[in-house]
């Protein structure tokens, strides 16, 4: 219902190939000098991954290492569609940029330290990610293993956030990248990603949607508590740093199953429709995009029955490059 179903079978399948794994070749367990070294990528490296939020479930979506710009590597998506959703979910964290030198990945503009090269057993640092200010990392151990049909030394990193939760994510050096990310809180899954496939000599046009948040409202009705006459308020100011906004994104995430209905509408300052949209006993996903409009913005809302939604609208500025 509001929480997708979380894909059990990639991580069971993942940690059954690799629990019963030892540290062969590098003198076992009380070897000190196990290591891995930082990769060099290069442009059409690609990496496809499932992904798990908690309340939506993507099947695959395709990361490309799209080419070199300064400092950094750029990372897009192969499709616009899971650039936008990315842009107003936060859900691949992975995207945009990571620094040549280290593998540094950006959080509010800064790089982060979200792997330390070399990996080695042991290994402690700390560093912003996913909008938590401070995990403290280690790397609980690192085995020698067939990864995606592949042999790979694959790194398993735990970190402790600073607002009480948890992180684990696992290198593989045959990929070049994560193999396996989970953020938790306590038993609760906030996300997932696991990677499926990985390759070189992708080739077409990748993108990236860099995103700022201006809403995420959710809303419940009930047979006896309809909600009517809600006008809720948003800013499209554009972004503080980079400009103008290419586009607005919005994700709805509704459940108007059973006896519901839904009727939503967003519109501008001067009246403009932006977006509407009606749901009548069903339930699902909808991601659109509508016209940056600068000013306030306002949805109207109506719901009867047992209904629930949420609604989510970002600011995008859309990049592509030709790989």
């Amino acid at each position: 219902m509001r929480r997708g179903t979380i894909f059990a079978a990639f991580a069971a399948c993942l940690f059954l190939t690799t629990s019963g794994c030892s540290e062969i070749g590098w003198g076992g367990d009380d070897d000190d000098d196990i290591s891995i070294g930082m990769p060099t990528w290069v442009e059409g490296q690609y990496w496809d991954y499932a992904f798990h939020s908690d309340d939506v479930d993507i099947d695959s979506a395709r990361m490309v290492m799209a080419g070199i710009e300064g400092e950094n590597y750029v990372v897009g998506t192969s499709r616009i569609d899971d650039a936008r959703r990315h842009a107003v979910l936060n859900i691949n964290p992975l995207l945009g940029r990571a620094r040549f030198a280290d593998l540094a990945v950006y959080e509010n503009g800064e790089p982060e330290l979200f792997l330390s090269f070399p990996l080695e057993e042991g290994k402690t640092w700390s560093f912003a990610f996913l909008g938590v200010e401070q995990w403290d990392a280690r790397v609980e151990k690192i085995r020698e293993e067939q990864s995606l049909g592949k042999d790979a030394r694959v790194a398993y990193i735990h970190a402790e956030g600073s607002d009480g939760t948890t992180l684990d994510y696992q290198y593989d050096s045959a990929a070049g990248w994560i193999r396996f990310l989970e953020k938790a809180d306590g038993t609760d899954v906030l996300l997932r990603m696991v990677l499926i496939e990985h390759g070189t000599g992708w080739t077409g046009n990748a993108y990236f949607v860099r995103g700022r948040d201006l809403m995420d409202e959710t809303y419940e009705s009930s047979a006896g508590n309809p909600v009517a006459d809600v006008f809720d308020t948003y800013v499209d100011s554009g972004h503080p740093k980079y400009g103008d906004f290419s586009y607005l994104v919005y994700f709805s995430n509704y459940d108007a199953g059973g006896d519901g209905e839904i009727y939503w509408i967003l519109r501008d300052h001067t009246g403009g429709i932006g977006a509407q949209d009606f749901y009548n006993n069903e339930e699902g996903v909808i991601l659109g995009t509508t016209a940056s409009v600068e000013g306030n913005w306002t949805l109207a809302l109506e719901m009867t029955g047992n209904c629930y939604f949420r609604l989510r609208v970002a600011g995008g500025i859309e990049y592509s490059w030709s790989v």
